[in-house]
């Protein structure tokens, strides 16, 4: 299946997804949370994948704690500013290839 994205932070891209949804992981890869238990918990304060639910699942985003005009700390579980700009990311090297939301783990790496 191949994604088109198109969101604040990037448009003109593509990817496919190449496997099936939750399977055929590296035994490396053993995240506590999947994406959708990040969302519930307010991750980034609210205020991420805001702009392009239409890309993921549905049912990542039904009690998903979003904030959409700025990031709001009580929509974080822990009630504390936990994020970073885009720039940092990069600084880090959190971001690897053309996605720069692939640190969140795209629904080809883990789903429910």
């Amino acid at each position: 299946m191949l994604i088109s994205v198109c969101d604040k932070m990037q448009s003109g891209y593509t990817y496919e997804l190449t496997e099936p949804v939750g399977e055929n992981f590296s035994p490396l890869f053993k995240p506590e949370l999947t994406p959708q238990q990040m969302l519930e918990l307010g991750v980034f304060e609210g205020h991420y994948l805001n702009d392009c639910q239409n890309e993921f699942p549905h049912e990542w985003f039904v009690n998903a704690q979003l904030s959409f005009e700025n990031p709001d700390v009580n929509c974080n579980c822990f009630k504390v500013k936990s994020r970073q700009s885009l720039q940092e990311w990069r600084q880090k090297n959190w971001i690897i290839g053309p996605d720069v939301r692939n640190a969140f783990m795209r629904r080809r790496i883990i789903s429910v």
